[in-house]
Order: structure tokens, then C-alpha cells, then sequence
């Protein structure tokens, strides 16, 4: 590690594409987040090389600036934009399920940051969308974690082979990546069906998890536990039949069944959300007018 420069201050995280420090930059007094992934076998070596393809290609807020690439034992250090925050899966732990405004507030957000990825002349997969890779400050999100992103029709990552030529995801000979198949290239409950069977990642197979991540804001379960993905309706009527359709369509088994685009997702949540706003407004000028009117009456009859 580069002793002289960065000082690491605390751990962040732990997960299959490695280990995340926040870190104090002695040179520039400043604090930025430190990726190192080991060389332990193939799949590793192929994280890295992904996540630095994508972030330095990405320039965009919500998205963090990647600022230094360097090696050290055995492993590569990534230096990167350190956003503050709480991460989804935290304040929803803290706080219970998000309402139903605050939700289609933050996933409106999420999907035009992925509309920015896969809208690009050469469209990028994020491929790990989910609770943990969602940071979250003063209503504003950001996205984090690009250890699994690939460009679209290339693919998706569920297994690969090591240098001795196992294949990693969850058997034996894949190093220390035990947790690969829970964080480095999909996560159960999040990741599409297409990639667990080891298929080309598309912009489909994002538009899956996003369905999925919204699903655990509403809800607060996570997508991948014992009962998945279900009708919201089945347990609250109350809860809007457009909402619950939005997220069903996102998380269709069948890629071709889903949205084509988050483009498209945006405009579904939009509509409903910019559409009810209206005829709320519509509703209040009307009660304006008639009080207005009443007032009016009341004096005229009085002269």
C-alpha cells in the first residue's frame, strides 16, 4: 500500500470484489475511498479490471470519480470519490420500509443513473444492483459498486473459471471467493434469472434488479428471502395496483416480458406520479375557485 500517501482510517465493507477502506490522502489532506481487491484467482483479477474500465469511462453525480489505480502484494488498489451517506439497505433497517413517495423519489433517481449507463454508445450492464450498493444522503442516491459491470451482450459473469480452470462460484477452488455468488456478480433475489444460468447480461438484466430494489424499499423485505418477489396487493390493498405493476414487469422471468428500457421505466413511474400530482393540483385549484366563489356570493348578498 502506498504508506506515504493514504493512511487507511476505518473498514468500510467486505464483500466478494474485495475489501473497502475509508482512507486520508496525506498529500492533498483528504479523505476518498480505497477499493483493494486480491489477486487471489481470475475472477478477481477480472473484477478489477472491470470496475476500473467503468468508472474511468463514467463522469457523472451520483457516480464516484475513480482517482488513482495502484498495486500492492498481490492485489490492486483503487482510489476513488468518497460519497457520505447511508447505504439503502441501512436506513432501511433503521427506519422500516421507505413510503410510497420517498420510494418512486429514489428509484426515479437510481433510474436515470442507469438510464446514463445503458444509454451510452457503448451501453454498460452495472450488473450488482442492490440495497448495499445504494448510497443514500439528503434525498439524494448514488450508485456504487462496479466490480460486476460489463458492456452490454457480453457475458453476464455468474461463473467463470480460475487459473487452475475451476470453476468459480460457489464449489471449491475459487479462493476466498466464498461470498462471489452473493455480491460479485449477482446477488440472489436481485440478480435476473438469465444471469444466475449464466447468460449475456443485457440492459433487461438491470431493469430486473431495479425492480427488485424498488420492491425492498416498499416493502422492506429483501427480494432475495424465503418468499422473493410477490404481489404487494396480496397484503395491502391499499397499495397502488400501477406501483405494484411497475415492479412485477421489472422482475418478469422472461427478459422480453420486461420493460426494453429504463427509459421506459422512468416514463411508467412518471406518468403515474406527475399524473396524480396533477389532477391533486386540479382538485385544489377547484376548491380555490369555490371557496373564492362562495366568499364572493356572501358579500354580494350582504350589500
Amino acid at each position: 500500500m502506498k504508506e506515504i500517501r493514504y493512511k487507511i482510517l476505518k473498514r468500510l465493507a467486505e464483500g466478494g470484489s474485495g475489501i473497502t477502506y475509508l482512507v486520508w490522502d496525506v498529500r492533498l489532506e483528504k479523505k476518498w475511498v480505497m477499493k483493494r481487491i486480491a489477486f487471489s484467482a481470475e475472477p478477481m483479477r477480472e473484477a478489477a479490471r472491470r470496475e476500473i474500465a467503468a468508472l474511468r469511462s463514467l463522469h457523472k453525480e451520483g457516480i464516484p470519480v475513480l482517482t488513482d489505480v495502484f498495486y500492492e502484494e498481490n492485489a490492486i488498489c483503487l482510489v476513488m470519490e468518497y460519497l457520505e451517506g447511508i447505504t439503502l439497505e441501512e436506513k432501511v433497517l433503521r427506519e422500516g420500509a421507505l413510503s410510497q413517495d420517498a420510494a418512486v423519489r429514489y428509484a426515479l433517481q437510481l433510474a436515470e443513473l442507469l438510464c446514463f449507463l445503458h444509454e451510452r454508445a457503448a451501453p454498460l450492464i452495472h450488473g450488482d444492483l442492490k440495497p448495499q450498493n445504494l448510497m443514500i444522503k439528503e434525498d439524494k442516491v448514488s450508485l456504487l459498486d462496479f466490480g460486476a459491470a460489463v458492456f452490454a451482450g457480453r457475458p453476464g459473469g455468474a461463473f467463470r473459471e480460475d487459473a487452475e480452470g475451476h470453476v468459480c462460484g460457489r464449489g471449491a477452488g475459487c479462493g476466498d471467493l466464498s461470498d462471489m455468488w452473493g455480491s460479485g456478480w449477482y446477488t440472489p433475489g436481485y440478480g435476473a434469472p438469465e444471469l444466475q444460468r449464466g447468460e449475456a447480461a443485457s440492459v433487461r438484466s438491470d431493469i430486473y434488479a431495479f425492480g427488485a430494489v424498488l420492491f425492498y424499499m416498499l416493502t422492506g423485505e429483501d427480494a432475495g428471502g424465503s418468499r422473493g418477489i410477490y404481489p404487494i396487493r396480496e397484503q395491502s390493498r391499499e397499495f397502488p395496483a400501477w406501483l405494484e405493476l411497475v415492479i412485477l414487469r421489472c422482475t418478469e422471468k422472461q427478459p422480453e416480458k420486461r420493460y426494453a428500457s429504463m427509459r421506459e421505466v422512468v416514463s411508467a413511474l412518471c406518468e403515474r406520479r406527475c399524473g396524480g400530482r396533477r389532477k391533486r393540483d386540479a382538485r385544489e385549484r377547484r376548491r380555490t375557485f369555490q371557496t373564492l366563489e362562495n366568499i364572493l356570493l356572501t358579500e354580494a348578498e350582504g350589500v
